[in-house]
């Protein structure tokens, strides 16, 4: 189970605390454990080691912290806020994601499309192709190399 963030703060001795998450420890060779909802003074050993674990007695339920509320804290003190909100007056930009590459080690003639609509085109020399594309995966191994370029291309599209 997720630990709430840990408090800088010292405990009142004076006052009363109550547990919000059952716990245990060992303290100067004592065990000490305590259930949720549990009452404790200020000045108490586990209190004083563990002072994350308690809230002061007589915090409203709805107050009460919680395993989830102290999850969703962390993640969203994790992610670092948007530095700009940006308007745009028409419809959102699609976002690119990067493609890995093969660029040709020599020139390869390549015939597509039926029999009464063929098309023949040859591509030279360092020409780039998508890994995905379908001359990648015909294309004798010694015909290309794998390439640090990197294209992008918009998501969901292939």
């Amino acid at each position: 189970m997720p630990r709430a963030a840990k408090k800088t703060e010292i405990p009142d001795p004076n006052l009363v605390y109550r547990a919000w998450q059952a716990g245990s420890c060992d303290i100067d060779g004592a065990q000490y454990s305590v259930v949720s909802g549990e009452r404790r003074r200020g000045d108490d050993p586990f209190v004083v080691a563990h002072p994350w674990l308690f809230v002061e007695d007589g915090v409203p339920a709805a107050e009460m912290p919680n395993a989830f509320g102290q999850l969703v804290a962390r993640q969203e003190a994790a992610r670092p806020p948007a530095e700009f909100e940006v308007t745009l007056a028409g419809a959102l930009p699609t976002p690119l994601e990067i493609e890995d590459v093969i660029q040709l080690t020599r020139a390869v003639t390549v015939r597509a499309g039926y029999v009464d609509e063929q098309r023949v085109a040859t591509y030279e020399q360092g020409t780039v192709f998508p890994t995905s594309s379908e001359i990648a995966s015909l294309l004798p191994a010694d015909a290309y190399e794998h390439t640090e370029i990197q294209f992008t291309r918009a998501k969901g599209r292939r």
